[in-house]
């Protein structure tokens, strides 16, 4: 998405007869602080964990944050300079994207109840209701399979490395103890999961999504632009999504009795580069919804971001680089518009809004029962990044 040198933030539009009425969850990436807005925009809660900086958020119905991120006195290695053999493994995965080394549940206090500390956590998780929790965790693959894996570039200068980086998808029981593995890259088929020829050969699939539904989990694999179902019973891989009516998707999640809701960023598509939102049946591989802009290109995220089903079926999309949330009907109608003002700093230094994804829960969720969710307890906050109802379209 373009954007003005005075780009407005906070909430832009509020089409407030047709939007689903809640509580927003943003995780502002790199920041130290989650906040929780209401439907005019306004902060209603905080959390600020002890250092900790949270990639990504999700919010339990008992009330609890549940918080992927980073120990903030944990440093990044130094990458390497063109030549150098690849860093060893442990210290690699560090400077990947969304490497993670802990996640957190977190009271409404902002006391941690609940930890898993991993050096290899990257992007996603999901808490299942009887406790269980899927995460992702970055692979060292063997010297044998890194040879047969296809695409992928080496910068001129560089070294070739020895051995790609694959993921693991790991179930922990509610005690944070390891209960099953999947090492994803033993799924794939280096002739059929080609490496994006456009990214550097270092890792092989990248997986940035988890979603489960029972004994079917649904993974996203970015570096490789699949979608997929791992059957747990079967043991084996019982629908993939792909190239080119996808390209660097995240966030595939259930909806609608099975069918499978995709982000796609369109990040080194065919076409023009711009992003969308399908709805795709895994029974027929048919897409029976889509979203785009109008012009289509006006909605563009080239990595990150994600997409959410409500409850009245209308979608919760955040456009992740631009740290942009906005609500669309199935008709694609735009109803509810939030701009993140919140600027953290990459580890590189350089200024940014992004949004790894943001959540929407509804007025009846279990989690906001006898909370105080006045915005004026954070009136102070709220003038600072001017949020509100002032500016913003409303109908």
């Amino acid at each position: 998405m373009g954007w003005s040198i005075a780009q407005p933030t906070g909430l832009t539009y509020n089409r407030s007869t047709q939007t689903y009425k809640g509580y927003t969850l943003i995780c502002p990436s790199g920041s130290a602080s989650v906040y929780l807005i209401d439907m005019q925009g306004r902060i209603v809660h905080t959390w600020e964990p002890s250092f900790f900086r949270c990639n990504h958020c999700k919010l339990l119905p008992n009330g609890n944050l549940l918080a992927l991120g980073r120990d903030s006195s944990i440093g990044r290695p130094d990458p390497p300079m063109p030549g150098d053999p690849q860093l060893p493994f442990d210290e690699d995965v560090r400077r990947l994207g969304a490497n993670a080394t802990e996640l957190r549940e977190i009271d409404w206090q902002g006391q941690t109840v609940w930890s898993h500390r991993n050096w290899y956590l990257h992007h996603d998780f999901h808490r299942t209701a009887d406790g269980r929790t899927f995460v992702l965790e970055f692979a060292q693959m063997s010297k044998e399979l890194t040879d047969r894996v296809q695409g992928g570039f080496v910068p001129a200068g560089d070294v070739a490395p020895e051995q790609l980086i694959g993921d693991d998808l790991v179930e922990l029981d509610a005690d944070g103890e390891e209960i099953g593995r999947w090492a994803l890259h033993e799924y794939l088929d280096p002739e059929v999961d080609i490496l994006c020829p456009l990214d550097m050969r270092h890792e092989w699939s990248h997986a940035n999504g988890i979603d489960v539904d029972g004994d079917r989990l649904l993974l996203s694999l970015r570096n490789t632009h699949t979608v997929l179902i791992l059957d747990r019973v079967k043991d084996a891989i019982t629908w993939r999504y792909g190239w080119p009516k996808i390209a660097h998707q995240h966030n595939a999640t259930f909806v609608d009795g099975g069918k499978v809701q995709i982000f796609d960023n369109g990040t080194h598509a065919p076409r023009s580069q711009v992003s969308s939102i399908l709805e795709v049946d895994p029974a027929t591989d048919e897409e029976t919804w889509r979203y785009q802009a109008n012009p289509r290109e006006q909605f563009y995220s080239g990595h990150i971001s994600g997409a959410q089903r409500l409850p009245n079926r209308s979608v919760l999309i955040c456009e992740g680089t631009s740290g942009r949330v906005f609500e669309v009907m199935r008709t694609g109608q735009e109803v509810w518009e939030w701009i993140n003002p919140f600027i953290n700093q990459r580890p590189d230094g350089v200024s940014m809004s992004w949004l790894f994804r943001a959540y929407r829960y509804g007025l009846d969720y279990p989690a906001f029962v006898g909370k105080d969710l006045d915005p004026r307890r954070f009136a102070a906050l709220n003038r600072a990044y001017g949020l509100g109802i002032r500016g913003a379209r409303w109908r």
